[in-house]
């Protein structure tokens, strides 16, 4: 589990989990509802580390569907404005889309890290090439 590839940016001694721990079993998805290293599991892992509760970001299906499942929670925003803390949101009508955690905005540079970018399940930090659909902002992030 974990690595030093896989350590929160802000945090080194705080790994992402590449699995978990059920009891006396690995189980190749997360506690809130996505599967290991994806972008998903990811961003939901730094929504938690970040105290947003659970509820808002759990079983919200692959990342072209988060923009949606989000829309009318209390006290998400969904903008075009990038700020650390957002999660990045893409949509694509035939795939899954991508999500990615906003670690910094300079001017117009927008640096984010993410899991599964290359679709190789490996952790990435790199700047923004193309505009994502949308920002969420939670509570608490």
């Amino acid at each position: 589990m974990g690595g030093p590839h896989c350590a929160s940016p802000r945090e080194p001694g705080d790994l992402y989990n590449w699995g978990y721990r059920r009891g006396a079993s690995f189980a190749g998805s997360d506690p809130w509802g996505y599967e290991y290293r994806n972008c998903t599991s990811y961003v939901a892992w730094r929504l938690s580390h970040a105290g947003v509760r659970a509820a808002l970001f759990s079983d919200l299906g692959n990342a072209s569907q988060w923009l949606a499942g989000v829309a009318r929670e209390p006290g998400v925003i969904v903008s075009h404005v990038p700020s650390p803390g957002a999660v990045a949101v893409w949509v694509v009508s035939s795939g899954v889309g991508h999500v990615a955690w906003v670690d910094s905005v300079r001017s117009s540079v927008v640096t984010v890290s993410d899991y599964n970018y290359a679709g190789t399940g490996a952790f990435d930090t790199h700047v923004l090439t193309t505009p994502p659909a949308g920002y969420i902002y939670f509570p608490g992030a």
